[in-house]
């Protein structure tokens, strides 16, 4: 999410628990993990550091 709490990246994960963030700034992210009912799994912080 930015800053804003705009989502930035949304998606179904597979068996590989995958996110592409190469199209992703350099920043801190936000995180939620939302199970198939809508029940929050998981939420965190992601630091993507400069490339």
């Amino acid at each position: 999410m930015f800053s804003n709490g705009q989502a930035v990246i949304t998606q179904l994960l597979n068996q590989s628990n995958s996110v592409n963030t190469t199209t992703l700034k350099s920043g801190i992210y936000i995180y939620q993990i939302i199970d198939s009912k809508g029940k929050m799994i998981n939420t965190g912080k992601w630091i993507k550091a400069v490339e």
